[in-house]
């Protein structure tokens, strides 16, 4: 069974795409997930390299740049902070170019029990005002100066960086099936 939360667009194996895939029997991926801001700067990077004119200039901002660092950096961290570590299923991350739109996608396998809590924080995420709720989480945050979970990561992807977030919820082919989830990031550039 699939489902689907916001406006997803499928990833096509018809255009090309660079992606990357993090297999969870090599290292433990809660461990390689200290790694991801390395991985966000290479996307970065790469994706600057599309936008740079024959005479050396940048058609796209440093600003842009750096909003697809961090979105690929908050995407790498929660698909790897969230897998389900007892499935041996990769974490992956691609993103492809369509005009001027960049699109992310993640995904990554995650434990049943995570996935309702997950489905019902997004049901409000995309019921209510996303600026509303950024500033109700930064003030949860302040009173609890001990909490692991910021919770700010696909709100400021909404509010700074102007994105549309969307997720697929399936179900692997692997003989045991297990919860699949698929982030999608739209992004303008």
């Amino acid at each position: 069974m699939t489902e689907i939360f916001g406006n997803f667009q499928e990833l096509s194996d018809q255009e090309d795409f660079l992606i990357t895939r993090f297999s969870s029997s090599s290292q433990p991926l809660k461990q390689r997930w200290h790694n991801k801001g390395l991985s966000a700067s290479f996307i970065a990077d790469y994706l600057y390299t599309f936008f740079i004119s024959k005479d050396g200039k940048a058609s796209v901002s440093a600003h842009t740049k750096n909003a697809a660092k961090y979105i690929a950096n908050e995407l790498l961290e929660n698909a790897m902070k969230f897998s389900n570590g007892d499935i041996d299923y990769p974490t992956t991350m691609s993103f492809i170019i369509r005009g001027n739109t960049v699109f992310f996608y993640t995904a990554n396998s995650i434990a049943p029990e995570i996935q309702l809590n997950f489905q019902h924080y997004l049901r409000k995420l995309l019921a209510d005002d996303p600026h509303a709720l950024y500033i109700q989480q930064m003030e949860n945050n302040a009173k609890d100066v001990n909490s692991t979970c910021s919770g700010l990561g696909f709100l400021s992807m909404i509010c700074d960086y102007k994105a549309d977030i969307a997720w697929k919820f399936s179900n692997s082919s692997e003989p045991c099936t297990t919860p699949i989830v698929t982030t999608m990031v739209r992004m303008d550039i």
